[in-house]
């Protein structure tokens, strides 16, 4: 067995496993009978430790495993933007999931594969409820038109594609790492608004523009739309919801 094995192993059965060891290493080396009584009594300390440790890991994965079962993390697959907080309740259904990562996935994978595109633009895909969204930065017009054009081809089964790329050079770092200041500035305003469910949006940011993805209801998508708008550093604000019926 190697260390990746081993390391797939779950604690629990890891522990298991090594207490007969640890057992029969101690006793295999006692001399006495007063040694005997100074190990047993050490390793039933030990063995007490241990299922204690035991049992909170236990609990603790029985817990994450009903968390992750009702709460499912939104895919997203980018190059450039900074795209943060996950959709903690997703209301997609598990197919429409299972083909929005696809269609990222394959977007992405087909951008890539062109050697201009992929050398010279920076370009993000964010795909929810099979709405695609494209933002970056091309360096022509051509470039942005060829980018669109290789998603509209590899990505047939979304609905509607946005194409936000902006015909500029592309961001520097110090402009990248606002964008990701800004993300958790407008997330940590959207968790704190009273009546907002910001659990069910997902936020882009590309050069200091937010973009706000999900499915809700309208007056819900209003009022994140407001709270982003008033975060310092945002330029600009785009809806890109969808909404219950």
């Amino acid at each position: 067995m190697n260390i990746r094995q081993l390391r797939s192993i779950p604690i629990a059965f890891q522990i298991l496993a090594v207490l007969p060891a640890c057992l029969a290493a101690h006793i295999g080396h006692i001399c006495s009978a007063a040694r005997l009584r100074g190990r047993l009594a050490r390793n039933l300390k030990f063995i007490r430790y241990t299922c204690s440790l035991l049992s909170v890991r236990m609990l603790a994965c029985l817990l994450l495993g009903c968390f992750l079962t009702a709460c499912v993390p939104l895919l997203l697959v980018g190059g450039g933007a900074t795209v943060g907080g996950a959709v903690v309740y997703d209301k997609r259904s598990t197919v429409t999931m299972a083909s929005d990562r696809d269609n990222a996935s394959r977007a992405l994978a087909a951008l890539y594969n062109d050697p201009e595109i992929k050398s010279q633009t920076h370009i993000t895909v964010a795909v929810f409820n099979r709405l695609l969204l494209l933002v970056g930065q091309a360096p022509t017009p051509a470039l942005r038109d060829r980018a669109y054009q290789i998603v509209v081809n590899t990505a047939p089964k979304v609905k509607r594609i946005y194409n936000e790329i902006t015909v500029q050079p592309s961001l520097s770092s110090a402009e990248a790492s606002n964008d990701t200041w800004l993300t958790t500035k407008v997330k940590s305003a959207m968790l704190a608004e009273k009546g907002l469910g910001s659990t069910q949006i997902k936020v882009v940011t590309e050069n200091k523009s937010v973009y706000l993805m999900g499915l809700t209801t309208p007056k819900q998508a209003d009022l994140a739309a407001v709270v982003a708008s008033q975060v310092s550093g945002v330029a600009r604000v785009v809806k890109l919801f969808e909404y219950e019926q």
